[in-house]
This record gives structure tokens, C-alpha cells and sequence, in this order.
């Protein structure tokens, strides 16, 4: 089979995600299928701009191109996002898993929330002969919240319990709204029902904290069940009483399923897997085949060693990230740490403009969806590092879509700045920032560090302006004084070391003065464009055209023969004259031209040469004079 399968999901409950996609990729290896990982870490506030931003990521991809979805609905907590993903997906006519939570025209796989956590409630009843308990559940919308909430709800009233509304909070599942919750309570005076019943491990975690601050003990004083399984649950003190979700085998199963729907298999379009509860220390209990502790910490040591290892490394390579000013300096120093974390393939796609970038940017930027092509600033493949090249986005990565599946893993990320889109990276076969929970402060730091070289070539690029409208004239657009002092010397110096001759030209509007006075400076002002315009047309790309005082003007260029040379001088006076005989102004366009040319032996400054040709335009204006038998001066 050549399949290729799209995971779509919002990766905030990190060790989640990291077990689901253990249990996703061991089973599409099975058929050779390549996985592609969408993850952003967007969450519920539609109106950030930073989950705009994440959120984008979601439209990159053509799902048509996949032989399957598997996405993750309840992990993505905004509405707008998880409705426009639903659209698009059923529009491309997909076979589609949708995970925890339900969505129309979608097979749905999930957990038993309800079952486990009535267990849950049970045991603490009939085992423990509690009757007074508090639910501290997740957000009230909530799939997953609202089916354990009902589970306490109708498990307690089964045993003739009262139930009210003051026995149920919900809160955003986080260890510190637990803590606050806790203290908040206390605070009021109210009495300890007699087990808090969490949502999940987190808060759990969150009120024994809490309760152990205002020396409460769990579970003499208060017993407290979390929900998970997670690491965290498994070593605090005491050991908490959860529910196992059977993460990994939910992966599996969900891909699983996916494929039955694939290869048009029978399957129920609504799977349920059970979870078990975890009777524990913090409910009263004791683990009939309780985990070999010893192990586990020792495997804690080893994780938070390795996560150590992992943070110095960020560090460094953020301290040498910092200083890149370009994208080529980006892609040499990122492939120096991409070992440090397991990273074999990385490949960074950026929006052409914000590539280019020659000019600072408009206001105007690209806040969803994806420009046509892409340019590929890195494409770091093992010691291999590509140059620069650009794709079509539709194939997302080089070589996607064309090469047969061979059961990789690819992660997609968004890169932007709060809203505005940049592009995306994508990392192939690398588990282990998944697994050690790092992937998204590693992605922040590449964040960081792409909107830090933006920022710097926009600097750049204003600067470049600032410095061009410094050396430009305002009327006419040609170099200035400060022009030819940065510009004109530069060249002549080049030109002498390369042994090269520099011509220079001096020109001087004839009756500049004249033209003032008798018509008004209006008419001068059109004089001097009109010079400007002229030397920027036979002016040759190479050489300097500059205004160099009120009716003065120079030419700095690198000599190649007399013959050129004269050419420029005679096409600028012969379309003086045809633009005089065209305008019918009441005066003459024209100029007086003195040159000189300087080779690479003279000791002679520019300005020298300059002074020379201008006495040279000088004579020129004299002889002019002369034949044209004129008293008043030109």
C-alpha cells in the first residue's frame, strides 16, 4: 500500500499527544504508511493573534492528496477552527477518524469518559463510604469534560445522593487554577467535603498541593482522584488515584480503523475503548500490582537528566541563533545543533515575499492560508545541507507526494509572528522532542529567531532607504553631494586598484539664471529635471549620475574608449536640442561639458579631477559664448 495519513491536532497536552502518536505510527509502519503530524498550539481566544497565527497551519495541507484523516477534535479548543477543518475535510471526500469528541459525517473514536469515572465514584462510595464530594472537572463545553461531569452527576444520584450545582466547578484543567480554586475555598471558610473528584491528574496534583500548604492531609483529611494516568499522576506523593486512558491504544485503534475505512472493511462508525480505574494512595488504597517504583524513578532520573541535557542545548543554540541577521546564516548555525536533538531532516518553507524582503514591507500580510511556492531556506537532510531552491506549497515538503511511502513520520509547525504567516517547518522521523515534551519550546526558539532576522533585514532595508533618500536629490533623484562622497569615490578608488581609467564628465545649464528671472523657478525647476531625465537615459547603469550643485551636474563612470565617451557627451546634447525644439518654451534647454579622464597611475584625487573637468566645462562655455557672439552671461 502507498498510503500517506494526515494527524491533525492542536499538541498542548503534550504527554497526549506523544503517546497517541506512538500508538498512530506503530500502526500505519505495519502497511509502510507515511504519517504527516499537523500540530500547532493554538488554543481557545479566536481573537489572539498568536492562535491565529498557529491555527494556520491547518490550511496548508490539500487533504485530497491523503488516503486518511485522523483528527484530533477535541484537542482543538477553538470553534472556528475545529468548523472550518470539519468543512474542508468532508469536502475532500476522505476517510475520516475523529478523536474524543463527535463531529457529523465523521467515524469517532474515543474513550469510555463516562464508565471509568462512575467506577471512580462507586468505589469511593461503596469502598470508602463517602457521601459528601466536589467535582473539579475541565471547561463546562468540553466533550470530555462534560461526560465525566456526568458520570459523577448521575452516579450519585443513583445512590439517592444530593446532587447540586455548587458541587460541580469547572475550571481549565491546569495544576495552578487547582491551587487557586483550593486556597479560594478555604479562604471563604467553607468545609472540606470529604473527596475532591478531578477532571484530571493535573488538577488533582493542584489541590493536593494546596491542601498541603494549609497542612491537609490526603487522604486522613480529604481524599482527591485525578484522571490520566500521566508520569506525573504515578510518582507525586501520595501516589494519585487516576483513571488510565489507554493512550497509546488509542492511537492505534483510531489508525487502525482508519485503515479498515480505507480498504472498505465493515467498521461501527462510533468506537468506544474502555479505560480502568487506578485505586491509589491519595483515595485510601493500595495498588494491587503497583508499578516497581524503584524503576520508575530511576527512569524520572534519566528523563528529567535527559531534559536537562536538552534545555543547556536550546540555550546554547538560542545564544548563537540570536546573532543571525540572515537565512543563510540560520541554516548553517541550526544544522550545527539539530544532533543535539535527534534531528536528522529539517526543512524550513518561507513565504517568497518574506524571503525577498528588498523592500520593507507593507502593512498588508498574509494571515491564512499559504502563498502558491514556497522558497526553501533550509533543507538539512543528515551532514547534507541544501542550497536554496523553491517548491510548490501543494507538495508541502521536496520529494512529497513522490516518493514511494515508506512509514516515516513528518512534523508540520507553523512559523509566524503573532498573525502573520512566515511558513512552516517540517521534521522527519524525530520523535524526541515529542517524547520529552520539548517540541514546543524548541519551535518557539525557531520562532524567535526567524522574526529576529526579519526584523533585522526590515532594519536593513529602512536603513538602505534612509541612506539612498540621504544621498539622493529631492528634485531630481539623482546622487547628491553626500552621493558622490559615498558613491563616486568608491568607484574611482576600485577603478584605480583594478588599474581601470574613470572619466568624469562636468555639466552646467546653459541661462539657468536667466531662465529664473525672466519666467520664475518653476520653469528653472523643469530646466534641471529636464538635464536629469536626459543623463539617466544615455547615462550608462554602471557610472554615477550626480547632482552636484544648484546648475551643476557630474558624470563618475569607468572609462572604456574616447569614442564611448564622446557618445555620452553628443546624445545628451542632441536631446537637449530635440526636447527645446519639441516643448516650445520661450528658452533653450541645453549644457556645457567639460570632461577628463583619470588613469590608474595618477596620484590625483578625485576632486582634483573634478576640479580639472570643471575648468574644462568652463573653457567650454567660454567657446560657446564666443560663437554665439552673446553679451549676457550664460
Amino acid at each position: 500500500m502507498n498510503e500517506r495519513i494526515a494527524v491533525l491536532t492542536a499538541g498542548w497536552n503534550r504527554e497526549f499527544l506523544n503517546f497517541m502518536m506512538q500508538g498512530i505510527c506503530q500502526r500505519a509502519a505495519m502497511d509502510h504508511a507515511d504519517v504527516y503530524l499537523f500540530n500547532c498550539y493554538g488554543d481557545q481566544d479566536e481573537s489572539n493573534p498568536f492562535n491565529i497565527g498557529e491555527y494556520n497551519l491547518f490550511h496548508l495541507p490539500d487533504l485530497s492528496k491523503f488516503s486518511g484523516i485522523i483528527l484530533f477534535s477535541n484537542n482543538i479548543s477553538s470553534n472556528i477552527a475545529k468548523e472550518g477543518l470539519q468543512k474542508r475535510i468532508l469536502e475532500s471526500k476522505v476517510p475520516v477518524i475523529s478523536v474524543e469528541y463527535e463531529m457529523n459525517g465523521m467515524d469517532f473514536i474515543g474513550i469510555d469518559n463516562y464508565s471509568a469515572l462512575s467506577e471512580m465514584v462507586e468505589h469511593l462510595i461503596t469502598h470508602h463510604h463517602y457521601h459528601d464530594f466536589h467535582y473539579l472537572g475541565g471547561p463546562e463545553h468540553n466533550f470530555e469534560a462534560s461526560e465525566r461531569a456526568r458520570a459523577f452527576t448521575e452516579t450519585l444520584e443513583k445512590h439517592k445522593l444530593q446532587v447540586s450545582e455548587d458541587m460541580i466547578t469547572y475550571t481549565n484543567y491546569s495544576h495552578d487554577e487547582a491551587f487557586f480554586f483550593i486556597n479560594h475555598w478555604l479562604e471563604q471558610g467553607r468545609s472540606l467535603p470529604q473527596a475532591f473528584i478531578c477532571g484530571n491528574d493535573d488538577l488533582a496534583i493542584g489541590v493536593c498541593e494546596a491542601l498541603s500548604e494549609m497542612g491537609i492531609r490526603v487522604p486522613e483529611d480529604v481524599a482527591v482522584t485525578g484522571y490520566d494516568n500521566f508520569d506525573a499522576a504515578i510518582n507525586y506523593s501520595p501516589r494519585i488515584s487516576t483513571i488510565d486512558r489507554a493512550k497509546k491504544e488509542l492511537g492505534y485503534e483510531s489508525c487502525d480503523h482508519l485503515f479498515k475505512q480505507m480498504n472498505k472493511e465493515p467498521v461501527n462508525t462510533k468506537v468506544l475503548l474502555k479505560s480502568r480505574p487506578i485505586y491509589s494512595e491519595s483515595c485510601g488504597c493500595y495498588e494491587k500490582n503497583p508499578r516497581n517504583h524503584d524503576l520508575f524513578r530511576k527512569q524520572c532520573f534519566r528523563k528529567e537528566a535527559e531534559n536537562r541535557n536538552l534545555d543547556g542545548n536550546l540555550r546554547l543554540m538560542t545564544d548563537e541563533l540570536v546573532n543571525c541577521d540572515s537565512f543563510h546564516s540560520f541554516r548553517e548555525k541550526v544544522h550545527k545543533y539539530l544532533q543535539d536533538f535527534h534531528i536528522h531532516t529539517f526543512y524550513l518553507m518561507v513565504e517568497n515575499d518574506e524571503y525577498d524582503l528588498e523592500k520593507a514591507p507593507t502593512l498588508l500580510y498574509r494571515t491564512e492560508g499559504y502563498s502558491d511556492t514556497m522558497t526553501v531556506t533550509c533543507a538539512i537532510e543528515g551532514d547534507i545541507n541544501l542550497p536554496l531552491f523553491r517548491i510548490r506549497t501543494s507538495d508541502l515538503f521536496p520529494g512529497a507526494f513522490y516518493e514511494k511511502p515508506m512509514g516515516n513520520l513528518y512534523i508540520f509547525s507553523p512559523i509566524h509572528f503573532q498573525d502573520r504567516s512566515i511558513g512552516y517547518c517540517v521534521i522527519k522521523n524525530s520523535t524526541y522532542l515529542l517524547e520529552h515534551y520539548f517540541l514546543y519550546t524548541w519551535l518557539t526558539t525557531i520562532n524567535s529567531t526567524i522574526e529576529n532576522i526579519r526584523q533585522k533585514r526590515i532594519l536593513n532595508a529602512v536603513n538602505e532607504k534612509l541612506n539612498t533618500l540621504y544621498m539622493k536629490d529631492f528634485l531630481t533623484d539623482l546622487y547628491n553631494r553626500f552621493g558622490y562622497e559615498r558613491m563616486a569615490l568608491p568607484l574611482f578608488e576600485k577603478n584605480r586598484a583594478e588599474g581601470k581609467s574613470t572619466y568624469i564628465i562636468f555639466m552646467d545649464l546653459d541661462k539657468l539664471k536667466s531662465i529664473n528671472d525672466c519666467y520664475g523657478h518653476n520653469h528653472g525647476d523643469l530646466a534641471i529635471i529636464t538635464l536629469a531625465n536626459t543623463l539617466r537615459k544615455y547615462v550608462p547603469s554602471d557610472a554615477l549620475s550626480i547632482r552636484y550643485g544648484g546648475d551643476e551636474f557630474l558624470v563618475v563612470g569607468t572609462f572604456v574608449n574616447e569614442a564611448h565617451l564622446f557618445n555620452i557627451v553628443d546624445s545628451i546634447e542632441r536631446e537637449l536640442k530635440e526636447k527645446t525644439l519639441c516643448s516650445s518654451l520661450p528658452y533653450e534647454f541645453s549644457t556645457s561639458c567639460g570632461f577628463v579622464v583619470a588613469t590608474p597611475n595618477s596620484d590625483m584625487s578625485l576632486d582634483s579631477f573634478v576640479e580639472m573637468a570643471d575648468s574644462n566645462m568652463y573653457l567650454n562655455k567660454q567657446y560657446k559664448r564666443k560663437q554665439r557672439n552673446e553679451q549676457e552671461p550664460i
